[in-house]
Parts: structure tokens; sequence; C-alpha cells
């Protein structure tokens, strides 16, 4: 999984994705610095940034278990 893959899925959904020195920052689109949440790894991000979406603007599918993503273990 690459960050690009993961910024445009959860743009699409309404989260902003933004990384500054290996750390991943998700917000909604013009979130304040309050509702803004902070991932280390791209699944992390990925995952958060699901949750936050709201359920209805959520593909089917999006949030169950996707094998195609790399788990947590593989990133370090």
């Amino acid at each position: 999984m690459k960050y690009r893959e993961v910024q445009e899925r959860l743009r699409a959904v309404g989260i902003v994705v933004s990384k500054r020195a290996g750390v991943i920052r998700l917000n909604y689109f013009g979130g304040f610095e309050q509702s803004a949440l902070y991932a280390i790894d791209l699944q992390e991000a990925l995952n958060v940034g699901l949750k936050m979406a709201e359920a209805e603007h959520v593909p089917t599918g999006w949030l169950e278990d996707d094998p195609s993503f790399p788990d947590k273990a593989s990133h370090g």
C-alpha cells in the first residue's frame, strides 16, 4: 500500500491526509486541530480515517479486512 493510495481512498470519504516527519495526520475537510488524529503507518492511517468517516460515505467492503493491504508486521 502506498501513501497516495491511502490519501485518495480517504479523500473519497471526506478525510484529508498529510504527512510530515514520518507522522500521518488525518482530519475532516476544513477540520480544526482539535479534530485531527495521527497515525504512524499507512495501515493505521487507513483504519483510523475510515472510522472517522461517516458510515454512509464509506463504500461497501471498505471497512472489512482487505487482503491486498499489508498488515502492520510488514511495516518494520
